[in-house]
C-alpha cells in the first residue's frame, strides 16, 4: 500500500524496493538543491565544482524517481535508466573529480633585507643558477625540464638610449620559448601578445622604444612579457619598487588575476603590505628565518630575526623597518601590525 504526503511524492511503506528509490530520489534532491544554494558562498574553482555536483544529483534524483515509478508500475527495475544514468552521470563525476584535484594557484612572498638571497632563490627557480646543494622542482620536474613553463621578469633596469626596442618586440620576445629563434610569429601568439598588453594597459605603447616610456609603463611592459609566456609560475622580482600609483595597482590586478587563474606566483618584495597579501610568505636572511601563512611567517619576532635593529617596535601596534636606503629610493617599509 502507499499513501500521498502533501500530495507531491507518495512513500510506498510497504515496499522495501520502493521506498528504497523513494529515499534515494530525495536525497539526491536534497543534496543537488544544498549544492545550488551553497555556491553562492563560495568562489574560484569551488564553484563550478558545486555546479557540477548539483548537476550529477540532480539527475541522480530524476533516475531515482523513474525508476520507483517503473517498479511500482510494473514490479521491474528498468535496465535501460540504469544505463542513462551512468552515461551522464559518470562523465560529470571525471569532471568534478578533475576540478576537485586541480592545482589551486598561489602567490608566494619573498621578503627580507638586500642581499638576503631572494633574487639568488629566483634565479635558482629559473634555471639560470645551479643550488650550491640539494635538488629544486618546479611543477615535478627540474628548472631545466620546466623552462618553458616559467616566465621570470627581472628587477625593472634603466633603458638605454641606444637600445632602439619597442613595447611589441619586447613582449612579443616572450613567444621565442615555444616558436625558436627563426620561425615568425603565429596569429595565436600575436593574440597572447595581445592579451598581455591589454591586461597591462600597454597597448597603445606598443611602438614606442623603451628609453621613452617612464619606469612604470616600462615595468608594465615587463611584466607583459611575462605574461605573454602563458606559463604556469611566474616569477616576479620587485615588480612594484619605486612605481606610480597606476602602474602599481594595474601590476598587482594582474598578480591577483594570475593567482585566480590557477598559476604559482611568486613575487620577491621588501613591501610588508604586498607581503601580507600572498598566500604564502618566506621570510629570508641568507637562510629560511620563517616560512608559512603571513599571520604566522610576519610575526614581530620573526621579523626582528630577519632584519635585527631595523625593526621598531613603536607603541607596541607598528612595525616599521628600515632597510637601510632612503624614502626616495622605494626601499623604506611601514607596517601596521594589529
Amino acid at each position: 500500500m502507499v499513501h500521498p504526503l502533501f500530495n507531491l511524492v507518495v512513500i510506498p511503506v510497504d515496499d522495501p524496493i520502493a521506498f528504497t528509490f523513494f529515499v534515494g530520489y530525495m536525497a539526491m534532491l536534497a543534496s543537488s538543491v544544498f549544492f545550488f544554494l551553497e555556491r553562492g558562498s563560495v568562489e574560484g574553482k569551488w564553484k563550478l565544482s558545486l555546479l557540477v555536483s548539483g548537476l550529477i544529483t540532480g539527475i541522480a534524483a530524476i533516475h531515482y524517481y523513474y525508476m520507483r515509478d517503473y517498479y511500482l508500475t510494473t514490479g521491474k527495475t528498468p535496465t535501460a535508466l540504469r544505463y542513462i544514468d551512468w552515461t551522464l552521470t559518470v562523465p560529470l563525476m571525471c569532471v568534478e573529480f578533475y576540478l576537485l584535484t586541480k592545482a589551486a594557484g598561489a602567490k608566494i612572498g619573498l621578503l627580507g633585507l638586500n642581499g638576503s638571497g631572494k633574487s639568488t632563490l629566483l634565479h635558482v627557480i629559473a634555471g639560470l643558477l645551479s643550488p650550491g646543494g640539494g635538488c629544486v622542482s618546479v611543477a615535478g620536474g627540474s628548472p631545466a625540464q620546466m623552462r618553458r613553463q616559467i616566465a621570470y621578469v627581472l628587477q625593472a633596469q634603466h633603458a638605454s638610449e641606444h637600445l632602439l626596442v619597442t613595447a611589441d618586440e619586447v613582449v612579443g620576445l616572450a613567444r621565442a620559448a615555444t616558436l625558436g629563434p627563426f620561425r615568425p610569429m603565429r596569429a595565436s601568439d600575436r593574440a597572447a601578445v595581445r592579451r598581455a598588453t591589454d591586461r597591462l594597459e600597454v597597448s597603445d605603447l606598443g611602438r614606442r622604444h623603451l628609453a621613452e616610456m617612464s619606469g612604470g609603463q616600462r615595468q608594465r611592459v615587463f611584466v607583459a612579457q611575462g605574461l605573454a609566456q602563458e606559463a604556469d609560475v611566474l616569477l616576479l622580482d620587485e615588480p612594484l619598487a619605486g612605481l606610480d600609483l597606476l602602474s602599481t595597482d594595474r601590476i598587482r590586478a594582474v598578480i591577483e588575476e594570475e593567482r585566480a587563474a590557477g598559476r604559482f606566483v611568486l613575487v620577491a618584495t621588501h613591501d610588508l603590505d604586498d607581503a601580507r597579501r600572498a598566500d604564502f610568505v618566506v621570510l629570508l636572511k641568507g637562510h629560511v628565518v620563517a616560512a608559512g601563512p603571513p599571520e604566522e611567517a610576519l610575526r614581530p619576532e620573526c621579523l626582528r630575526s630577519a632584519y635585527g635593529a631595523r625593526v621598531l617596535d613603536l607603541s607596541g601596534h607598528t612595525l616599521a623597518i628600515d632597510d637601510g636606503v632612503h624614502p626616495e629610493d622605494h626601499e623604506h617599509l611601514h607596517h601596521d601590525h594589529p
